[in-house]
């Protein structure tokens, strides 16, 4: 019954093949991918030229530099090479290719550097030399070191050389926990420093996975504010866009230096999520048979990476402005959204209704990089694989069953262009490396971001003094906004740059412009604190963004509070203006959150939201001071945000009888906004034994109060250890669902196998929703040995336990729970010619009863649904109706990656479970 709703929307689904393929042989393979009317995909390079290439990069002469890894997923023998294409008889296309360096683990990235390229290859950040021209590296210098060497799609990867003249690289939480390739996945890192400056910078182990920043030349080394997956991006004013598997487009909304500032405070993210189509958002497929090994990650993103900015300047209407595009290998397609200003960060929209901007009906096509090259094009490379998920995330008998590297040894490399653009002709043929000074400076000017980056990044990496006086001029009076940006940077890179300079750049008509020129201050404000005062003059600017980085520097400048205080309220109700502040102002947070109560003017939801996070934060650090509980304004934010704040510290705090009554006295209240927040919080801290809890059993079986008071008495009742005579009769089904609910919960958090044994007696009268919250209440492993126990004996349906209770019960039970839970859990697939595979249309209404009652707990189906800790099942349309039949009939058999579960005990025994949300350095 529970796959009923997933398969009635769902639409017959073509299981023919062409007889010869996958895989096709490369010029086949063209024809099965298709792109936007007006646009046309060359094929560049294919094997034996290239073979399993991760990245590429295109350098000063036309070079193309290609980074292959044959090792994934579990080979770290040291298989994976970089490789130069050549050009051999002049005609502007590559037709032979040089193994420019190999003996490599699992190389993730490749920039050009000086005189060779920068490598990514955990645990190391190699430099590869060629100091002799022959198209062979001389040497592996290991210039960075300590990366974790994880499950190769979250390692460190994809150095980007970056406006301000860093070298930025993705990076991204480790795989530690494995089990099944622990040796050698479960590495966590170390210290990552330069092995030739062992004195200098040194981060936490694996960089605290976060991304990081870096500049070989002076041992220069420092963590950024978010982390990236597989890939990363900047827009053309050096902002920086992140990706992971299935959240495909995120901003660091809040960088690195802000943060450290204030430590102390418990700032939860400094990412935005952009998308306008959702975390887990729809995409559309063409794939014909397509080779999915995740559980119910079809039709959405679930392998999101190598997010790019169209930024080379060829590709016309609509994708030629504002456009970024990332690869979605699992579903074989590239997909392409429009960047939109949004408040200080961005929205980033759909720019096809319904269609990718590149797919492919060929199911081993596995776009998974991009480069934007000296043309204008977009090169995308083609890793062309059977399979790309890792084994870590499938069943056992599939990762043995010798497919993992089916591909091997394959590889392409494509070129998206306008349909009547020449066929490419520069391989080889460019003299950008010796340009004089002043082409390299004009160079700076170009629309085409190849040519602005490798220009700047060749003036800075010769250190080209020479170029500081047409760099100057250009700073100061080029057409080109981009022109003046990449001079001031550059200016900056060769350490010219002027205070005189940055003041003009203060009040430069583009917002983009000063925008980076109020981070240029950034360092020189303590030499030339006479910029402050050029700062102070901006905060009527006309640009959100430039308030917003202005709001963000003034943390710098001494005795600018009112400055900042302006700008957060001209801006206070976004949440970012409201953080940035937070660590801008020399005010502690209890004066703060006196401020916005007392003296700022903004809508009431505005101020409640701002308070409930000021209470939050000061609840944690502080504890419960008396401003989060005395009377007056914001009362059920304030209590709310101290409940919040409570519950994430690490001991819990006893409170007074007389403050324990008054909050009692709230939550019983018919006032819903402070009597939520009131029971919220007396659930977070050690109040005193109640002296009666009478008027709390009143109000819970009193018909005539509301759902929601009822609710809060039940809170109420389960504050009293081992109340569990009191409880059970509130179970009966004649009581609101919602206070059944608050029952199970209540009974759940009392100590013992009893309150278990209790809910397993009241099962016939649980309504479904309450039975889906009372097996919850059966995490530890003497319930879970009720659990069982109960499914044996029939007291309890299979059909009932959830996708994500059945993996808990099969996976994270010791034994011999566990094998007694699969035992009974654990069906087999069945064969094709077995399943019952119904056709024509379904009963809808029925289906989504069923959604709701046995699967939303974990999962959404679009904007319905309430869970997180499983993959948005949005787009089931896009599954072949035998394969979805089979995967229900079997859903412990894979996990999707991100979705693994977690088990957190708080500081008041209650349980928590669920999967990780978010991290920063202090939260």
């Amino acid at each position: 019954m529970r796959a009923l709703w997933l398969f009635i929307f769902l639409p017959l689904w073509s299981d023919t093949v062409p007889a010869d393929g996958p895989p096709f042989e490369p010029q086949e393979a063209l024809k099965t991918i298709k792109v936007p009317d007006g646009l046309r995909v060359d094929l560049v390079a294919a094997e034996p030229l290239v073979a399993d290439p991760v990245a590429m990069d295109i350098d000063e002469y036309g070079r193309i530099w290609v980074a292959e890894m044959p090792g994934y997923p579990l080979d770290v023998g040291g298989s994976g090479r970089i490789k130069i294409l050549h050009d051999t008889d002049q005609d502007g296309r590559p037709d032979s290719a040089t193994v420019f360096a190999d003996g490599l683990r699992l190389p993730t990235g490749i920039m050009r550097w000086k005189d060779g390229v920068l490598v990514t290859d955990p645990p190391d950040i190699f430099y590869l030399p060629d100091n002799d021209g022959d198209s062979r590296a001389d040497s592996h210098i290991v210039v960075l070191t300590g990366f974790a060497l994880s499950n190769p799609q979250h390692n460190a990867n994809s150095p980007i050389y970056g406006l301000t003249n860093w070298i930025y690289v993705a990076n991204n939480s480790t795989i530690w926990w494995t089990e099944k390739y622990a040796d050698p996945f479960g590495d966590q890192g170390e210290q990552v420093y330069f092995p030739d400056n062992p004195e200098g910078d040194l981060l936490p182990r694996n960089a605290a996975d976060r991304n990081v920043r870096f500049r070989p030349d002076t041992y220069e080394l420092e963590l950024l504010g978010g982390r990236s997956q597989f890939g990363h991006t900047f827009d053309a004013w050096g902002r920086h866009f992140l990706v992971n598997n299935s959240q495909h487009h995120l901003v660091e909304a809040l960088a690195s230096q802000y943060l450290e500032r204030r430590p102390e405070l418990p700032i939860q993210t400094t990412i935005h999520s952009t998308s306008d189509h959702g975390d887990a958002a729809e995409v559309y497929p063409i794939t014909i048979d397509p080779m999915h090994q995740l559980l119910t990650d079809r039709g959405v993103f679930t392998s999101a990476c190598a997010l790019t900015w169209q930024l080379g300047g060829l590709l016309p209407a609509p994708f030629d402005s504002s456009i970024t595009l990332v690869a979605e290998p699992v579903h074989n397609l590239v997909h392409i959204d429009r960047v939109v200003p949004d408040g200080p960060v961005f929205r980033s929209e759909r720019v096809l209704v319904k269609r990718e901007f590149i797919a492919s009906t060929d199911s081993w096509f596995r776009p998974v990089n991009f480069t934007i090259g000296p043309d204008g094009a977009i090169y995308v490379v083609d890793y062309y694989r059977e399979i790309i998920e890792h084994p870590e995330w499938m069943d056992d008998s599939l990762a043995a069953a010798g497919d993992l590297h089916q591909g091997t040894e394959r590889g392409r490399i494509y070129r998206i262009v306008p349909e009547d653009t020449p066929e490419m002709n520069w391989h080889g043929k460019l003299s950008l490396a010796n340009a004089t000074v002043d082409e390299l400076v004009g160079r700076l000017a170009s629309d085409n971001i190849w040519w602005r980056r490798n220009a700047q990044r060749i003036l800075v990496s010769r250190n080209r003094q020479d170029a500081v006086a047409p760099l100057s001029t250009m700073a100061a009076s080029s057409t080109s906004a981009l022109g003046r940006l990449h001079a001031l940077w550059t200016l900056n890179g060769l350490g010219t740059l002027t205070t005189s300079q940055i003041t003009s750049a203060l009040d430069d008509p583009h917002p983009g412009v000063r925008e980076n020129a109020i981070r240029l201050t950034e360092m020189v404000l303590t030499e030339n604190p006479e910029l402050g005062q050029s700062l102070l003059a901006m905060t009527e600017d006309t640009n959100v963004r430039v308030r917003y980085q202005l709001l963000n520097t003034l943390g710098f400048v001494p005795g600018s509070d009112a400055a900042k205080l302006r700008l957060l309220a001209q801006n206070i109700e976004s949440e970012w203006f409201q953080t940035a502040a937070l660590l801008a102002l020399d005010v502690s947070t209890h004066d703060l959150m006196h401020t916005v109560l007392h003296e700022l003017t903004a809508p009431e939801h505005v101020i409640d939201r701002f308070v409930l996070r000021l209470a939050r934060i000061l609840a944690r650090t502080n504890g419960l001071v008396p401003a989060l509980t005395n009377e007056g304004p914001a009362l059920g934010s304030r209590l709310a945000g101290a409940a919040e704040g409570l519950q994430q510290r690490q001991n819990r705090i006893a409170i007074s009888r007389e403050l324990s009554e008054r909050l009692v006295e709230l939550a019983l209240s018919p006032d819903d906004e402070p009597g939520n927040a009131a029971v919220a919080l007396l659930e977070a801290v050690i109040p005193p034994e109640p002296e009666s809890l009478e008027q709390a059993q009143l109000i819970a079986t009193d018909i005539n109060q509301t759902v929601d008071a009822r609710v809060r008495a039940v809170r109420i009742l389960s504050l009293m250890p081992n109340n569990i005579e009191i409880l059970p009769a509130l179970l009966d089904s004649s009581y609101p669902v919602e206070v059944q609910l608050a029952s199970v919960e209540a009974l759940g958090a009392q100590s013992g196998t009893g309150p278990a044994q209790l809910l397993l007696q009241s099962w016939p009268n649980l309504w479904p929703r309450s039975r889906n919250r009372a097996l919850d209440q059966f995490s530890t492993q003497d319930r879970a040995n009720l659990l069982v126990t109960a499914l044996e004996e029939g007291v309890i349906l299979t059909e009932e336990i959830t996708w994500y209770q059945r993996v808990r019960l099969m996976r994270d039970t010791e034994e011999p729970v566990r094998s007694r839970a699969r035992a009974i859990l654990k069906l087999e697939d069945a064969a094709p010619g077995e399943l019952a595979i119904p056709g024509g249309p379904g009963n809808n209404d029925r289906g989504q009863v069923l959604f709701e009652n046995l699967c939303a707990q974990c999962h959404m189906a679009g904007e319905v649904g309430t869970g997180a800790i499983g993959p948005n099942l949005a787009t089931v349309q896009h599954w072949p109706r035998h394969v979805l039949l089979a995967e229900l009939q079997n859903p412990s058999q894979r996990i999707a990656s991100g979705y693994e579960s977690w088990r957190l005990t708080r500081t008041n025994g209650s349980i928590i479970e669920g999967i990780i949300a978010s991290e920063t350095s202090s939260a």
